[in-house]
This record gives structure tokens, sequence and C-alpha cells, in this order.
């Protein structure tokens, strides 16, 4: 019973990154194709663009699938910290950020893929609570952004859209918590004392 249901999580967990994650990719380029010279780029946005969907739609929801798999187990540490690494690195593109808060969140997240990388002990913790803290931010904006009436004159499809970005975001810090919970428990993450 627990197989399947872990089973179901995957497929359904690949489903999802995989739908965003294939719109995320083919709406921008196919917008930057008019002003793009690359004749291929036109011939998948044209009225082909749901080859580039659905080829987009397999190949993310394989690699999910992949990465959520037990042989892929021992490289999800790794997987772990590329993704903090990013965060962590998308916060510091934008000097304008650099004066808010957003500066010190980026920072923890560079140094927590660094702690995750090496395998420190305390390197959880650090994902735990950026993970709270992005999950506590993001409900936050959401509440505030209803109780403000910005969903009130829009249509459900466009809540719906406006919602999936954050959603994909807290499945990813929910992949980093479960990482960090059970493969540090199992003992597939080496665990420094120091």
């Amino acid at each position: 019973m627990a197989s399947r249901l872990k089973w179901l999580i995957r497929v359904l967990v690949g489903l999802f990154a995989a739908i965003f994650g294939s719109l995320y990719i083919s709406v921008p380029l196919c917008k930057g194709s008019a002003s793009s010279q690359m004749q291929w780029i036109h011939s998948l946005c044209g009225p082909d663009v749901w080859i580039l969907w659905v080829t987009g739609l397999f190949l993310i929801f394989r690699l999910i699938l992949f990465a959520l798999d037990d042989r892929f187990k021992r490289f999800r540490r790794y997987a772990v910290a590329v993704l903090l690494a990013i965060y962590g690195l998308y916060g510091l593109r934008d000097p304008q950020w650099w004066y808010s808060g957003w500066l010190l969140v980026s920072i923890a997240l560079l140094v927590a893929a660094f702690a995750v990388t090496i395998g420190s002990r305390w390197a959880r913790y650090i994902v735990w609570s950026l993970a709270a803290a992005f999950v506590a931010m993001w409900g936050y904006s959401l509440w505030f952004a209803v109780r403000s009436g910005s969903f009130h004159n829009s249509s459900a499809v466009l809540v719906i859209l406006s919602v999936v970005p954050g959603c994909a975001l807290v499945l990813a810090t929910a992949f980093c918590c479960y990482v960090m919970a059970t493969d540090c428990r199992r003992g597939a993450i080496p665990v420094k004392t120091s």
C-alpha cells in the first residue's frame, strides 16, 4: 500500500512539474520567436506549437520521475544543493534586491547549498528553516492578495495560473525537506559530526 501511494505521489508531482515546466519553457520561447532570427524557433512556435509542448512535457516528466526514483537516491543531496544554489544566485542577480532582505535570504541559500554539498549536520536545519520561512511568506502573500481583492475580477483559470508558480516552488521546497529528512536519517547522506 505504501509503495503504491509513493508511486502515485511521484506520478502526480511529475505530471504537475512537467505541465508547468513545459509551459514555462514554451510560452517565453514562442513570445520571443517574433524577434528571433532562428528558423527552428519559428517552426516550433507556428501551428505545430503542441509538438514543443508535448516533447517538453514528456522529457520533464521522465526527468522528474528519474529524480524521485530510488536509484537516484545517492544524487539527491547534490540535486538539493544545485536547487538551493540556483535560487540563491537568482536572488543575487538583481542589484535592487541587494538593499532589501532578499540579500540575506540569497546568502542563506548559498550557505545551505554549500553545507548540503559537504554533508554538514547543521545543513538540514538551515534547509528546514528556509523552507518554513518560504512557505510562510508565500502563504502570507497569497492571503494578502485574496484580502486585497487581487483575484476578485479574475477568472478561475487566471487565479490558478497565478498560484501555479508558488505551488511549484512549494513542491521544490518539499523535495528539499524530504531529502534532508529521509536521507540523513537513513544514512544515505554522510553527516559530518563537526
